[in-house]
C-alpha cells in the first residue's frame, strides 16, 4: 500500500513539474527566448574582445534616468550641463551631450518601468568616420562589421557601414545611415529592452493575423 502511494506521489510531482515548465515556456520565458534569437548574446569568452558598458556617458542602464539627470531649465541651451526633456511616455531627449568640445548628436533615451534600457543617438552621416573612431576607441573591436546597400525616398542608393558590438546585457549598433541618407544612428539596447520589443512585435503580429 505504501509503495502504491509513493508511486502516485512521484507521478503527481512529475505532472506538476511538466505543467509548470509549459507555463513558463508560453509566458514571459518565451519573450526572452525570442529576443535572444533575434539579438544573439555572446558568452564571456566571445565578448572579451570589447569593453561592454553598463552605462551611457556615465548614466547607468537599469536605473531611473530621472534620478541621474535633472529636467532641462528654460535656458538649457546656454549651458553645457546635460539635462532631460520629456517627449512621450517613458521617452526623453538628453540635451547637451558633448564629447570633448563637440556635441555628440541628438540623444534619445527610453525607459521600461522607470529604468533606462535604450539609447538612440542621431548624428550627421558625414561624421560617421569620427563617431566610429570614438566607438572603436571606447569599446574596442566590434563583434561584426558589414556594409549594407540602402535605398532612400529620393531614389538614391547608397552604401552604409554597420558595426555591432554584442554583449551579455548591452548590444550596440552603429550605422552610417539610418532612415535618412544624411543621418547616422547609434543604438544601445539592454536584454530587457530587446525582450520587451520582441514580445510587442509578437503580440502585434498575432493581432494582425486576427484581422485576416
Amino acid at each position: 500500500m505504501f509503495r502504491a502511494f509513493f508511486l502516485t506521489f512521484l507521478l503527481g510531482v512529475a505532472l506538476f513539474a511538466g505543467i509548470a515548465w509549459l507555463g513558463y515556456r508560453s509566458g514571459s520565458g518565451s519573450a526572452v527566448t525570442g529576443a535572444l534569437k533575434s539579438e544573439p548574446l555572446l558568452n564571456s569568452t566571445e565578448t572579451a574582445g570589447w569593453s561592454e558598458p553598463d552605462s551611457f556617458m556615465g548614466w547607468k542602464f537599469g536605473e531611473n534616468l530621472r534620478a541621474q539627470l535633472s529636467t532641462c531649465s528654460p535656458n538649457w541651451i546656454s549651458s553645457r550641463t546635460p539635462c532631460i526633456e520629456d517627449m512621450v511616455k517613458d521617452t526623453f531627449e538628453i540635451k547637451n551631450v558633448y564629447v570633448g568640445d563637440r556635441k555628440l548628436g541628438i540623444v534619445y533615451a527610453r525607459q521600461i518601468s522607470n529604468r533606462l534600457e535604450q539609447i538612440t543617438v542621431v548624428f550627421p552621416s558625414d561624421r560617421y568616420s569620427e563617431i566610429s573612431s570614438l566607438f572603436l576607441e571606447r569599446y574596442g573591436k566590434p563583434s561584426t562589421t558589414k556594409t549594407e546597400t540602402r535605398k532612400f525616398q529620393a531614389g538614391a542608393t547608397l552604401s552604409s557601414n554597420v558595426m555591432k558590438w554584442v554583449g551579455k546585457n548591452v548590444n550596440i549598433v552603429l550605422q552610417e545611415r539610418g532612415d535618412k541618407a544624411n543621418e547616422g544612428l547609434a543604438f544601445y539596447s539592454t536584454v530587457t529592452w530587446r525582450a520587451t520589443k520582441e514580445a510587442e512585435n509578437k503580440r502585434q503580429a498575432q493581432e494582425a493575423v486576427k484581422g485576416l
